[in-house]
């Protein structure tokens, strides 16, 4: 899985977003950049979880007087849980269960992950602290580097793909120059992998899951394997970086391959309302009730 060739920092000593990280004593990043991303970089490794935001904080209007103002969310990319501390709630003789509170998503989350030879099954519960329903957002992104990406085959079922609006930068060369925001593209072409000697390149595709929600990556003589819960999770979003982000902290080095089965296709803000609520024929919303919400997940290698 992806290890970033940069020095991981304390995530809790970065600004969510520029200079409002004042806001909680935060001093500014000066290896990360001053984005929301910068706190989430400073310590992130091959599995992250979105959740309650996939792509980067909502902006909304509020009146302050006679003026109407855009507002932000002070939350950091893909919410709060890849940069809170985490606590160990209980633990037994093939189990360990952790648990974070998220202040601004209002949300207590908790983990517990079983191991069963080679295997591993993660159930997340989701609860509301106000005993709430809630609709979220939310995607387990599992990511992947050298040297394990170089020459990687997937396996997966999905039957469409469909290329985010925009790019993660501009120093990004999407693969498929051709096409517009929101086209259509080869599924096949979408899972291929660029090579190392590839020129450099990098795109965000969604790609609706067809079968039981499970992919497979092979490669020197290895396999990683996911399977989790379609009703939750009915999308499979591939993040692809060959190098392309020039920018601290990818500097034209990283590779990398996200594999980020989600609640909804794309790693955006607010959806604009044609697909605030489906996508493509699939649900693009997470509901929470406020007694909570549990998915299991399964992670197997060989």
């Amino acid at each position: 899985m992806w290890q970033p060739h940069w020095d991981s920092k304390d995530p809790s000593k970065i600004p969510y977003d520029g200079t409002a990280g004042l806001k909680r004593g935060w001093v500014m990043s000066k290896h990360f950049g001053g984005g929301d991303e910068a706190c989430l970089l400073a310590g992130i490794v091959g599995h992250n979880l979105c959740i309650d935001r996939f792509g980067g904080p909502h902006s909304y209007e509020k009146q302050q007087g006679k003026l109407l103002k855009t507002v932000k969310e002070w939350k950091p990319l893909h919410g709060e849980a890849g940069v809170l501390p985490w606590t160990l709630e209980d633990a037994g003789g093939d189990y360990a269960r952790v648990g974070v509170t998220l202040p601004e998503a209002n949300l207590k989350v908790a983990r517990t992950f079983t191991m069963d030879g080679g295997s591993v099954s993660m159930a997340t519960e989701v609860t509301p602290l106000d005993g709430q329903e809630r609709n979220i957002e939310w995607c387990e992104h599992v990511t992947i580097g050298d040297p394990f990406l170089d020459g990687a085959t997937v396996e997966t079922e999905v039957d469409g793909a469909w290329l985010m609006p925009g790019q993660h930068s501009p120093d990004d060369a999407s693969r498929f120059p051709g096409a517009m925001p929101l086209d259509a593209v080869p599924v096949d072409q979408a899972l291929a992998m660029p090579l190392s000697t590839d020129p450099p390149c990098g795109d965000v595709i969604a790609t609706r899951v067809s079968g039981d929600g499970s992919f497979k990556v092979s490669n020197l003589g290895r396999t990683l394997g996911y399977s989790w819960d379609t009703k939750v999770f009915p999308w499979l979003c591939l993040w692809t970086e060959n190098k392309g982000r020039q920018d601290l902290p990818w500097e034209g080095v990283e590779r990398t391959r996200g594999f980020e089965f989600s609640s909804k296709p794309f790693p955006e803000g607010p959806p604009p309302p044609e697909r605030a609520t489906e996508f493509q024929g699939k649900p693009t919303t997470c509901v929470v009730p406020g007694s909570g919400l549990e998915t299991s997940v399964k992670i197997t290698w060989e």
